[in-house]
């Protein structure tokens, strides 16, 4: 066990030389055992920056940052004021 942290952390440190279509799979990898040091340990703190960090290191740098906010739970979306305007000043025919 202890081998399998040594070698997926120098793998990780490797990837720089990787192509980029296994990054993909380093940065599940390395959330997942973050994640897992967290959970096992404790060290909420340091998977907290290591999982961040592996995200600015291992994403592809084409890519750009993009934040679906609709999804989020608790997303409230603006109303549309049109429809809002035609209920408030509709009149019965």
């Amino acid at each position: 066990m202890t081998w399998g942290a040594i070698g997926l952390e120098i793998s990780l440190a490797m990837a720089l030389f990787m192509p980029q279509r296994r990054w993909r799979y380093l940065l599940v990898a390395g959330i997942a055992f973050h994640f897992l040091i967290a959970l096992l340990h404790g060290l909420v703190s340091f998977a907290v920056v290591m999982i961040g960090a592996l995200i600015l290191y291992l994403r592809p740098w084409s890519r750009p940052f993009r934040l679906h906010i609709e999804h989020m739970p608790g997303f409230i979306p603006r109303p549309n004021m049109r429809i809002l305007r035609e209920a408030v000043f509709w009149r019965g025919q």
